[in-house]
């Protein structure tokens, strides 16, 4: 094309004529002169001139909706969306019923959206699109192509959905939940797609948040996840009443039993059917003296055919529901439920110090146990390498053994009970019960009670071995005790009445009588302190580990020692005692 002059005149085009070019391109704008030479035509922004010889055709258009229409044509050419949008409301304000303008208006809507899905705004791109089908719902063609804008919308999110199932298939939940809250977002229209990986990856990370303590945000995640699919039913349900469970038990160790009840109230509300809110309700109850309503939910949870059904025994209901919920919840936290059910009356008084909250009935007691807890705490912990100190450590203080043995259902000779619940690689929860009147409280029951609490808080989960464990945790006793339990230990080695290492490990109770259980503990201590004394804590730990996870105690012993058999290893301790 030549001879074209461009004059910038800056005035709007009012009509919108088409002058069709040899080159086959058309041009809007509105002739304002033409001779046999050619013609000017005002286009947005100035006016040109066109050569006669260039000139195919000119469709002089009448006024009205024409000129709106032109005008939008050539934005949309020149992908000017935004600019598009807006005179084409503008142009609707003022011929709502034409049609192609409507769809005009729609086509510069899926520009725009293809605009934003370049931009990696799939969101917003999303939203465009449904504003173009708004404007033309009936438009086959218009329809197709929006459906093609979608598909290549949300077709980046292919990648971001990739990494996320990668992320859950490493196990790292907290990605995997940053980036399928991202798809979520920028792509609601697709949540369907992956709606159950996304509350799988909240499940896990409010397993996570549980382990660190955070029972609050656990219990958010955890209904947020059964929101998004109710399929997942049970079992989620079960782990928001254990939460709820939790808030519970730190509010009874609190000693607010009204607040307690409240929650109970509200556990049983949104769970009627939970087994743990059934539980908490009953035990609960019981403490409140309501024996015939702990009768009644007890009895509830176990169905016709069962031999406790109808069972009036309220001490045999209350050991099998404990059972029912130590599968879903874990032994250790059920154990203290009851124990702070049965210790909690009004009679107990409280003696908070920097890390333990003794509950107790004789004052100065009280205090000399408080001194020596501390103590203790700062000897073993260091000891352990444990850098940062447990959370607030409650202590029950049993003034006599009558009063302990009731509230613990421990064997006579024993002096102290650890109680840790452990949850996501993380104690959650920390009691000792303690008898007053025990031999050695100060100088070897407490800091023997409190090597069971670091243990735990360093491994974060249970299934120590009985002998690793007592083992272990005898090494804190007095230096009295020490010397007590390798005399022993010699002595039966003596006279040969040394039980094979196999019975110690096979242990899994302690013993009844307390004449086997001193012979148990000083066979544990030994042992114990031998393999201490090869390589420390940190081997003792990978020993412990391999043994969690169920591999025989021969081949640990021999990859963490070297040691080579039983059999071995128990000669060398004979000859240690000699």
């Amino acid at each position: 094309m030549r001879s074209i002059l461009l004059v910038l005149v800056g005035l709007a085009v009012a009509q919108a004529d088409e002058v069709v070019l040899a080159n086959g391109q058309r041009m809007h704008g509105r002739v304002l002169e033409e001779d046999s030479l050619g013609i000017w035509l005002e286009v947005p922004g100035g006016k040109i001139r066109l050569a006669r010889r260039d000139i195919v055709e000119i469709i002089v258009e009448e006024e009205g909706a024409g000129s709106e229409a032109g005008r939008i044509d050539d934005l949309l050419r020149a992908g000017a969306w935004t600019t598009a949008i807006e005179e084409g409301h503008a142009a609707l304000e003022k011929y709502p019923d034409d049609a192609p303008l409507r769809e005009k208006l729609a086509r510069a809507y899926l520009g725009q959206a293809r605009r934003l899905a370049g931009l990696n705004r799939p969101h917003e791109a999303i939203e465009t699109i449904k504003q173009a089908l708004a404007e033309c719902p009936d438009s086959a063609p218009l329809f197709e192509e929006s459906v093609q804008t979608l598909l290549a919308t949300i077709r980046g999110l292919d990648k971001l959905l990739e990494r996320a199932v990668g992320a859950m298939e490493r196990g790292d939940f907290p990605t995997a939940y940053a980036l399928f809250s991202e798809a979520a977002v920028r792509s609601p229209l697709r949540m369907e797609s992956f709606a159950g990986y996304y509350a799988v990856s909240m499940v896990r990370l409010g397993d996570d948040v549980l382990g660190k303590g955070l029972v609050g945000d656990a219990t958010d995640l955890y209904a947020r996840a059964l929101s998004l699919d109710p399929s997942l039913g049970g079992a989620l349900k079960e782990r928001l009443s254990y939460t709820l469970g939790l808030t519970i038990a730190d509010t009874l160790r609190r000693g607010e039993k009204q607040e307690a009840r409240r929650q109970i109230n509200t556990l049983r509300r949104d769970f009627p059917t939970s087994v743990v809110g059934v539980f908490f309700d009953a035990s609960v109850s019981r403490s409140e003296g309501r024996e015939n309503r702990a009768l009644q939910l007890y009895q509830g949870l176990f169905k016709a055919g069962h031999p406790l059904a109808g069972s009036r025994d309220l001490d045999a209901l209350e050991e099998s529901a404990g059972n029912l919920v130590a599968e879903l919840l874990g032994s250790s936290l059920v154990d203290q439920t009851l124990l702070w059910a049965r210790t909690d009356s009004e009679d107990w008084e409280v003696l908070e110090v920097d890390h333990f909250r003794i509950r107790h009935r004789n004052q100065e007691a009280a205090r000399a146990v408080a001194v020596a807890l501390e103590n203790a705490l700062l000897w073993v912990a260091a000891t352990m390498g444990l850098g940062d100190l447990p959370e607030m450590i409650e202590v029950v203080l049993h003034p006599d053994e009558a009063g302990y043995q009731e509230a613990t259902g421990q064997h006579e000779w024993s002096g102290g009970l650890t109680t840790v619940a452990c949850h996501g690689g993380r104690a959650v929860s920390r009691r000792i019960d303690l008898l007053q009147t025990a031999p050695q409280l100060i100088d070897s029951v407490v800091p023997h009670e409190l090597a069971h609490v670091i243990w735990l808080e360093i491994q974060g989960r249970h299934g120590t071995p009985l002998w690793l464990s007592e083992g272990l945790a005898t090494m804190f006793e007095s230096s009295y005790k020490l010397r007590h339990f390798r005399e022993i230990f010699g002595r039966l080695a003596g006279i040969e009445a040394l039980p094979g290492l196999r019975v110690l490990i096979d242990r899994e109770a302690y013993p009844d009588d307390s004449s086997d259980a001193g012979e148990f503990y000083a066979h544990s201590h030994v042992v114990v302190s031998y393999l201490f004394g090869l390589g420390g804590l940190e081997k003792l730990s990978d020993l412990n580990e391999r043994l969690v996870k169920g591999r025989p105690v021969e081949s640990s012993l021999e990859a963490v020692y070297g040691i080579k058999g039983l059999k071995w290893l128990e000669k060398e301790l004979v000859r240690s005692a000699e």
